[in-house]
């Protein structure tokens, strides 16, 4: 990943460089006063990739930034795309541009109803950071400012909001439909507690009867009761394995 540098000149002419961070120094709310290169690499192998505009035309920049995002020049997902990639080019701030460049191009997404329900791109984005910077790098290092490459590619991440988003209603019906078997059978406190556990804490690996009895705190006995009792309901499922190896599945399709 590439990192953001403050760069400082002194009396000698000598170049010191500091990483931007979340610790010590750093000017929060206000514009950067320095100026930012991004760079790659370490130490001797390190690289310069990108020089943010002089610290000194930061204020006219952003003036001109916020007046061209409120033009509504372009349809909202487009106007996104471009004023998450300006504001990233532009670098304002010493640290932070490229989660205030996510939360700006959220808001110009969800900003009006021209027919598009309401995402988060930059979730979409956060999954695919190294192709983020990459994208971001080449376009930012390219002479001809042509960013139709990355307005595409932002487009791309909001249809792959849009399929998460769906993706979860269907999973937020298929758990409620889960739920309502489910109460259609007279569970213990052990059975409720442990189905809520593995519906709501994003289970991970297999069921097991020892796994069900250190939840509720109970007898592996018990707990292999328990169990037997979740597979005659249909609310689990016993997969392959030998009796010492038994584990189960939560059943939240029927057939």
């Amino acid at each position: 990943m590439q990192k953001e540098y403050a760069i400082f000149r002194d009396s000698s002419h000598r170049i010191w460089k500091r990483e931007s961070s979340h610790g010590a120094g750093i000017k929060r709310g206000l514009f950067r006063d320095d100026s930012v290169y991004i760079i790659s690499g370490r130490y001797k192998n390190s690289e310069i990739i990108y020089e943010a505009p002089p610290a000194s035309k930061v204020a006219m920049m952003m003036d001109e930034f916020i007046s061209f995002v409120n033009s509504g020049l372009y349809s909202d997902p487009v106007m996104a795309a471009i004023a998450h990639y300006y504001l990233v080019a532009i670098h304002p701030f010493e640290d932070g541009n490229g989660r205030v460049a996510r939360i700006v191009s959220d808001y110009v997404m969800n900003r009006s109803n021209e027919g598009f329900p309401s995402v988060f791109v930059s979730s979409e984005i956060k999954k695919k950071q190294s192709k983020y910077y990459s994208i971001l790098n080449r376009i930012s290092t390219g002479s001809s400012m042509d960013i139709t490459e990355w307005v595409a590619w932002f487009l791309e991440r909001m249809i792959d909001s849009y399929v998460a988003a769906i993706a979860r209603i269907q999973d937020s019906f298929r758990m409620k439909a889960f739920r309502e078997r489910a109460r259609e059978h007279n569970l213990n406190a052990r059975q409720l507690k442990f189905l809520g556990k593995v519906l709501d804490e994003d289970w991970k690996g297999a069921i097991t009867a020892k796994k069900y009895a250190a939840i509720t705190e109970c007898h592996p006995d018990t707990a292999n009761r328990d169990l037997r009792k979740l597979v005659g309901y249909g609310l689990i499922v016993k997969e392959e394995g030998g009796s010492k190896n038994t584990h189960y599945s939560v059943l939240i399709d029927p057939c």
